[in-house]
């Protein structure tokens, strides 16, 4: 479990008021689908927990593509904040809401995100595998302080995320 990117989903989503009711582990469970739980060449390099192409028609924090034999168009990020924001700005063009998990997971299938048959199925079993809120509360002082720390010594700051 990546404490640190499960934090990052939690908070960046909370710059989506349609999305404050969506479970953090549902999103958590979809970026381990999709990066093999963080293991990927296409996350590592590209700083992508989604999968996402680069998009040619809608806002996006995306620098471009990918150029590497297994990359295939991939988005590069210039930070996870930049993929998980990304998610939601997609999420939002395709106008997938949330009312349910199941709704959520058909809906953003259906808006072209994944073409194997297989894929919601996956991403269920994931979801199960992934702890709720309460058991992440002992780490998150620990997670958000190394976060800032991190954040300082690289000297990011949330104005650099987006360029």
């Amino acid at each position: 479990m990546n404490i640190l990117i499960y934090l990052l989903i939690f908070i960046v989503k909370l710059l989506f008021p349609k999305y404050w009711s969506l479970p953090v582990k549902v999103v958590y469970a979809q970026a381990a689908l999709e990066t093999g739980w963080f293991t990927s060449a296409v996350f590592k390099e590209n700083n992508n927990l989604f999968g996402m192409r680069h998009p040619s028609q809608r806002k996006t924090t995306s620098k471009g593509v990918g150029r590497g034999e297994d990359q295939h168009g991939q988005a590069i990020y210039g930070s996870w904040w930049a993929s998980i924001y990304d998610y939601f700005l997609r999420q939002e063009y395709f106008k997938v809401d949330y009312q349910n998990i199941d709704q959520y997971i058909r809906k953003t299938k259906s808006s072209g995100y994944a073409t194997s048959n297989s894929y919601t199925s996956s991403w269920r079993g994931l979801i199960n595998q992934v702890p709720g809120y309460y058991s992440l509360l002992p780490w998150l002082p620990a997670t958000i302080l190394l976060y800032i720390l991190i954040a300082d010594k690289k000297k990011l700051r949330l104005k650099n995320v987006f360029r």
